[in-house]
């Protein structure tokens, strides 16, 4: 063995015991604790790692990677791309490289411990330090990533210590009941919000002695305690710890057993209504706070403008999911965006509608590539698959996919119930949108739900529910025009002239050139009774 061979296997054995150092301002570096050096020598793969290693659980979508790093290029040039990259980095890590691990959909850093320089990122910056000085690339959607990442480090830093809603937990029932429920709060207020601003932690009954401004700005407190032949008694409060206000409290009964949680209709009413309280408790405070702002850039702010359904919301929403889509590739907003784009689709013909067609199932089909775990996502792009695709398997598929990551999604349960009604299966999607309907709370998104119902009871010849469900969207709603469509066409069905003149005059004052015979025609938006034969019976 030569002298050279010895000093590499000696400086390799001692990498195997050390800690990775991850070097992201001034000169990118990665060494271990004696300082050798495993760092890829090209700018794009050392690009790469600051990617993954920033990224949530150390972990990144194959497509984001190549969507930040080679935006310009093809797809299958830049998949190549990625795949030389990936194998650089590899090599580079030498005896670390188990820790580094790549499939088909993400890449990720596991196994080992990598310690980075952003717990000073402030102090840094403070200093003047750059932030990945020696990284320097053209890609314009690399240069936005870094741009964005340095904007927004203050808040990063802040929620990773201090989480804007902090869900707590307390009381004599069962553990995992009281865990579960926590989880299912903060997972729901992920689900709106594009980010997990909120944390959980179990503990005494100690709400308005341990909260302070050190914790989080909110501390929601649940309260469950066991009642005797009376299944779990819930009361929850929420409390601002910058000036100890109480912004709202609320009570309700769930199930005792922790396996029926999410099988529970008025446990899900309940983690859905405390989401809703909780995310408009935050949201309309000062316009200058770092908070208020985070959530009218995310997709919850994006979410109210697309159900205030007033002209130029559904534009305005698109303007700003691509803002933050070319900050943060993140699936969340081309789903939402998918979304919008299916309304658009509703009310235009030609060619555009061809154009928005295409736009629709690439932002669908990407946002599932980038977010193959976000209940959220997969809902919105299930709903794009089958009404605008006509995919009602894939539909179904991704629909069911949501539910069983957060099944406290009321939209996930009524995109599910499409995929039935589409099909003319109106028993099936009613199961499904009248659960939807026992579980949401009465947030901007209530009137979509209670259309879908009016949906889902027409095709399954419940008319009188159909008429209920209708009206209770047209009173929340007045401009949606959905469940104005179905009443013309229920009234018109029994020959209920007076109501059938009252619709049609709502429908004309947002939409000039209905007629009744425009239900009839093809290209008009009312799948739902055309699979189901709906004229055809009358």
């Amino acid at each position: 063995m030569t002298s050279l061979d010895s000093n590499l296997k000696e400086r390799f054995h001692a990498a195997e015991s050390s800690v990775l150092n991850a070097r992201f301002f001034g000169k990118f570096g990665l060494t271990d604790a004696s300082g050798n050096d495993f760092a890829p020598a090209s700018a794009k793969a050392r690009a790469a790692i600051a990617i993954i290693l920033l990224a949530p659980d150390q972990s990144r979508a194959r497509a984001f990677l190549t969507e930040t790093l080679w935006a310009g290029r093809a797809r299958p040039q830049a998949l190549g791309s990625l795949r030389q990259v990936l194998s650089e980095i590899r090599t580079a890590l030498g005896p670390h490289a188990d820790c580094f691990e790549v499939d088909r959909k993400s890449v990720k850093f596991a196994q080992c411990s990598i310690v980075t320089d952003m717990a000073d990122a402030s102090q840094l910056l403070a200093n003047g330090t750059i932030f990945l000085e020696d990284i320097d690339l053209v890609d314009s959607a690399f240069q936005r990533w870094k741009e964005s990442t340095v904007q927004g480090l203050g808040l990063l830093l802040r929620n990773r210590n201090s989480p804007i809603l902090h869900v707590q937990t307390a009381g004599d029932a069962n553990p995992l009941l009281k865990r579960a429920l926590g989880h299912g709060i903060v997972d729901s207020v992920a689900d709106w919000c594009a980010a997990r601003i909120a944390t959980t932690f179990d503990a005494e009954d100690t709400f308005g002695t341990t909260a302070n401004s050190n914790a989080s700005e909110f501390i929601l407190e649940a309260h469950l305690h066991n009642i005797q032949d009376a299944g779990t008694g819930v009361h929850l409060a929420m409390q601002n710890t910058t000036n100890f206000r109480s912004e709202w409290a609320m009570g309700g009964n769930v199930t005792a057993a922790p396996s029926n949680l999410f099988h529970d209709a008025e446990t899900l009413r309940l983690i859905n209504t405390a989401v809703d309280r909780s995310l408009y408790s935050i949201a309309p405070r000062n316009a200058e706070t770092a908070t208020a702002r985070y959530l009218a850039a995310g997709t919850l702010g994006a979410a109210r403008l697309v159900f205030r359904n007033e002209p130029g919301d559904i534009e305005h929403a698109q303007a700003q999911l691509k803002r933050n889509f070319d900050l943060h590739p993140a699936g969340i907003y081309l789903a939402w965006a998918a979304y919008t784009t299916t309304l658009q689709v509703a009310e235009t013909s030609g060619a555009d509608r061809e154009a928005l067609i295409a736009q629709a199932e690439d932002h669908a089909i990407r946002a599932v590539e980038l977010d193959p775990y976000g209940a959220m996502t997969l809902a919105l792009c299930s709903y794009v698959q089958s009404f605008q695709l006509g995919r009602m398997d894939t539909g179904y598929d991704l629909a069911n996919r949501s539910l069983a990551i957060n099944r406290a999604n009321p939209l996930a349960w009524i995109f599910r119930g499409a995929t039935q009604f589409f099909r003319g299966d109106g028993e099936a999607a009613r199961a499904d949108t009248e659960f939807a309907q026992a579980i949401a709370a009465n947030g901007p998104y209530r009137y979509v739900v209670d259309t879908f119902c009016c949906v889902a009871s027409t095709v399954a010849g419940h008319l009188d529910e159909a008429v209920r469900y209708g009206e209770a969207a047209a009173r929340q709603a007045p401009r949606y025009r959905a469940p104005l469509r179905y009443l013309a066409a229920i009234h018109a069905s029994r020959n209920d002239h007076e109501a059938l003149r009252a619709v049609i005059k709502s429908l004309k004052e947002i939409e000039p050139t209905f007629t009744i015979e425009s239900l009839e025609q093809t290209a008009y938006p009312v799948p739902a009774l055309r699979t189901a034969e709906f004229f055809r019976k009358r």
